[in-house]
């Protein structure tokens, strides 16, 4: 058996990249926000490459919260270098990104409001 990636109690964050190829085609990047302290107790953001299966992307959007069950590495080659990403396998949302919008209240309408 090789190695496995599976979170058991925690849970991480995807972050997804629009990019462009040298060829000009717009894609999707996908990768997993690790943290971790180092040795002065201070916290270093990082990001691993990760691929999910064609049929699923769609319900990856930016800072969606996914529990991996079964993903496993692999080496992917970009501009003649070698990298380790992950194949995701199997995961479950746990949570969506926070919308980042506003609601827009028209004239006249804040009496309605709960709260003033």
């Amino acid at each position: 058996m090789g190695l496995k990636l599976v979170t058991d109690e925690k849970n991480v964050k995807v972050r997804v990249f629009d990019k462009t190829s040298a060829a000009g085609n717009s894609y999707k990047s996908y990768c997993l926000s690790v943290a971790s302290k180092d040795k002065n107790n201070n916290w270093v953001n990082g990001l691993i490459n990760c691929n999910f299966p064609k049929t699923r992307k769609s319900e990856i959007a930016d800072k969606t919260i996914i529990k991996i069950n079964n993903a496993f590495p692999v080496v992917e080659e970009y501009q003649n270098k070698e990298y380790i990403s992950y194949m995701i396998n199997d995961f479950e949302v746990v949570g969506g990104s926070a919308p980042n919008e506003f609601v827009r209240i028209s004239e006249g309408t804040q009496e309605e409001l709960p709260f003033q």
